[in-house]
C-alpha cells in the first residue's frame, strides 16, 4: 500500500471511531454488569491475556463491531468517550501479514 494510501486508511479508521463515540453504542452484556469469563469468552469476548482476567468480568459490546472483557473504557457509552477528544492514532505497525496494531489515544 502507498503511503498515501496508508493515511487515508487511518483517516478512515479515525473518523469512523469519531462517528461511533457520537453514538450511544457501547453496552455491557449483561444487565447487573458481571458474567463469568467462561460464558464471556465463550460468546466471543475478545481479551488479551484471558488468564490475568478474574472469574467474573465485565462484557462490553459495540453492536456490529466488537465484545470485548473489560479493560478500558469504564464509560457508561460512547458519548462520554466523545467529550474527550477526537481519536488520534498515534503509532501503527505490522503484527501479521495483512494486520495493523493500532495505539489511539483522545486528544
Amino acid at each position: 500500500m502507498s503511503k498515501e494510501g496508508k493515511e487515508n486508511s487511518l483517516i478512515a479508521i479515525a473518523t469512523f471511531f469519531d462517528e461511533v463515540m457520537e453514538g450511544d453504542e457501547l453496552t455491557k452484556m449483561a444487565a447487573d454488569g458481571q458474567i463469568s469469563k467462561t460464558e464471556a469468552l465463550k460468546i466471543g469476548a475478545e481479551c488479551e491475556f484471558p488468564e490475568r482476567y478474574p472469574n467474573e468480568v465485565t462484557v462490553y459490546k459495540i453492536e456490529g463491531f466488537s465484545k470485548e472483557l473489560c479493560g478500558g473504557p469504564h464509560v457508561k457509552n460512547t458519548k462520554e468517550l466523545a467529550k474527550s477528544g477526537d481519536f488520534k492514532i498515534i503509532k501503527e505497525k505490522s503484527v501479521g501479514s495483512g494486520v495493523r496494531r493500532l495505539k489511539a489515544v483522545l486528544s
